[in-house]
């Protein structure tokens, strides 16, 4: 079942820089405030040893654009199994986001670390980019960098960087953030906003819609 292709991104790179102080969503002291806030989030998390669990196998009904499987958080030894396998696989970074100029940036450095594997290593490195501020559109940092704690099984970082992107101005990449929160609130056990993150997906016929509404299914009243 594949979902909808993924244009959240393009339309990002159109907008141009949402994090500068002119026209911007983001003020550079918000970039800073919650870039603070993932940091603490990932250091909590992994000072409790996390539950997050690392990607699954690509075999899922939203697997539209997946990467191969990442390397395990090995550092966490407490990682739980995801409560509904099959459905998540890590994000595929465009190539063209790493093409070009681009691929000298700071940016470049983090997508690279991305799209190698090294997630713990992305979620730092996104971080940086993010506080730094600089041409990337900073919902698309965040997007990246809630993808990277995800993957990474940092989830309660990847649920800040998630929420922030959905409550950015990008609509269509504030969509498909809701598909990948609602897979952190789940691992984190908040499965009211799970919830309420799916039951949006299945109203608006959005990204993932029907793979949201066998999430839904399993999940039960």
């Amino acid at each position: 079942m594949t979902p909808q292709a993924n244009q959240g991104w393009k339309d990002a790179m159109k907008s141009g820089n949402g994090g500068s102080d002119q026209g911007g969503a983001f003020s550079t002291k918000k970039l800073i405030v919650i870039g603070v806030l993932v940091v603490l989030a990932g250091l909590i998390w992994r000072g409790r040893g996390g539950d997050g669990g690392g990607a699954q196998s690509n075999t899922n009904p939203a697997a539209g654009r997946s990467q191969s499987t990442p390397r395990q958080n090995q550092g966490n030894s407490q990682m739980q199994a995801d409560p509904y396998p099959g459905f998540y696989a890590a994000y595929e970074m465009p190539a063209e986001l790493v093409e070009g100029e681009i691929a000298l940036t700071a940016w470049g450095g983090a997508a690279e670390l991305y799209r190698s594997g090294d997630y713990e290593g992305a979620a730092t490195a996104f971080t940086e980019v993010l506080v730094a501020g600089g041409e990337m559109p900073v919902e698309l940092v965040q997007f990246f960098l809630g993808q990277s704690h995800l993957a990474a099984g940092t989830v309660e970082p990847a649920v800040v960087a998630f929420q922030a992107v959905v409550e950015g101005e990008n609509d269509n990449l504030a969509i498909e953030a809701r598909w990948f929160l609602a897979l952190a609130c789940i691992r984190t056990g908040d499965a009211a906003t799970a919830r309420e993150q799916l039951e949006h997906l299945v109203s608006e016929k959005a990204y993932n819609a029907d793979p949201a509404k066998m999430l839904l299914a399993q999940m039960g009243s």
